[in-house]
């Protein structure tokens, strides 16, 4: 589950952020919005199917990566241990395909309102929303080429600097930090191909 959090992409410390927001997907079939209320300090598990018994465990996974991440990052502690937990108390997917949509709009909801209790319910018409959902996704694209593809951070100002040296992953030409691929040193790297999500 780890992996799932280490595509955050990180424009200031997140220790700053009100709300930290993710979608988690289950089985490559379900997506689930996870929030992070770092000023009220919930966590939010939000299965648009509704209450989840998986609520702990992206709750523990978020917790783990949190942890991890202040290893490389200074002054950039995250403790989310104490938070209480909370879910969606009512079913709002009712087929097998829009959850993806469904999480998108929430968080989009939960970011304008800044309370999950202020959340409407969704309009019905999914493929406009969708469309919209789209054609947001298009121009607000931000350029991740200059970011490492497992960490999500491309400002090492703020990284110790075990976590500086790069190696390009020789299927999809982009660019990760030595330290965050597992690799012992940049000889070995250099030794072979390095294939960054195999």
């Amino acid at each position: 589950m780890p992996a799932l959090f280490t595509a955050c992409v990180m424009y200031e410390k997140l220790s700053s952020a009100n709300l930290i927001v993710g979608l988690y997907n289950r089985g490559r079939s379900h997506w689930i919005l996870i929030v992070a209320d770092l000023k009220q300090k919930i966590y939010y598990h939000l299965d648009p199917f509704g209450p989840s018994r998986l609520a702990r465990n992206t709750f523990n996974a978020l917790r783990k990566y949190f942890d991890s991440r202040s290893s490389y990052i200074r002054g950039d502690e995250v403790n989310i241990s104490k938070f209480s937990i909370r879910q969606l108390n009512q079913r709002i997917q009712n087929d097998g395909y829009n959850c993806g949509v469904l999480c998108l709009k929430i968080a989009e909801q939960l970011i304008l309102c800044g309370s999950i209790d202020e959340v409407s319910l969704l309009s019905a018409d999914r493929h406009k929303e969708r469309e919209a959902i789209g054609a947001t996704l298009l121009h607000n694209s931000v350029d991740l080429t200059e970011r490492c593809i497992m960490c999500g951070a491309g400002d090492t100002s703020f990284i110790h600097a075990e976590y500086i040296n790069w190696v390009q992953c020789d299927s999809c030409n982009q660019w990760c930090h030595i330290k965050c691929t597992g690799v012992a040193s940049t000889a070995d790297v250099d030794s072979t191909d390095f294939i960054c999500l195999e």
